[in-house]
């Protein structure tokens, strides 16, 4: 396995039709994934796949999921992700909580996004269980990384899930998700003996609070990650 590498780089701006796209901390996970915290505007990111911070019936909603809708096309993205089977016994579920779903990126393809995945994130104002919110966040997280490897997606912009109306405490959900995302891709790669498909993984925060927490945060699980990188080369090495 290829060795870990971490840097952070300074702070760039760039724009992406019309909408500025803040970029901070990198955190270089691999020779070939880096992680980037953004501010903007989600459709407008330059990737292949965008999440969507969906609900569990997979309709148009508010915020970060009514974004999406609107500018995929309501109507056509309905469609796609009615496609998606109900679960028996449940309240017209298509996506459980912890689980993610795939559709094509409808109107959004013009722009280069040719997926949008539905990722359903806790609700703390029905799971009142600490340590079941984190584990069902972190469920969301791994379903959505794996979904996109499975599909061969190399870059990805993810929102910042059940932070908004689901209430979800934001530092804990903020050290969640890159967290997880940090394990996700030096697991992936002690095990396969290679790289995730994900080149490019971008957070995009939409207000300047969300950025702040975040550019904090990945600072902080850098440090960490690190000295995991320090533990496991030598494993790395032995697999081989």
């Amino acid at each position: 396995m290829k060795k870990l590498i971490h840097i952070l780089s300074l702070t760039s701006i760039f724009t992406i039709n019309a909408s500025v796209f803040v970029s901070g901390n990198n955190v270089q996970l691999t020779d070939k994934t880096t992680i980037t915290i953004c501010r903007g505007d989600i459709t407008k990111a330059p990737v292949e796949a965008i999440v969507n911070a969906a609900n569990q019936q997979l309709l148009a909603g508010g915020g970060v999921c009514g974004a999406i809708f609107a500018a995929a096309g309501k109507a056509q993205l309905q469609t796609e992700c009615d496609k998606h089977p109900i679960y028996a016994g449940t309240d017209a579920v298509r996506c459980p909580t912890g689980e993610a779903k795939i559709t094509s990126g409808c109107a959004l393809t013009t722009r280069g996004i040719r997926y949008i995945i539905h990722a359903a994130g806790p609700d703390c104002r029905l799971i009142k269980d600490e340590k079941e919110q984190d584990e069902l966040l972190r469920s969301t997280y791994e379903s959505i990384l794996a979904l996109a490897d499975h599909h061969g997606i190399t870059s990805i912009a993810l929102p910042f899930i059940s932070s908004a109306i689901y209430a979800f405490p934001k530092e804990r959900a903020a050290h969640i998700a890159l967290e997880t995302i940090m394990e996700y891709t030096m697991e992936y790669t002690f095990e396969h003996k290679n790289d995730t498909h994900l080149k490019q993984i971008n957070f995009v925060l939409f207000s300047p609070d969300d950025y702040e927490l975040f550019e904090q945060t990945i600072s902080s699980l850098n440090k960490n990650y690190r000295l995991l990188e320090k533990i496991l080369s030598p494993l790395n090495s032995n697999r081989r």
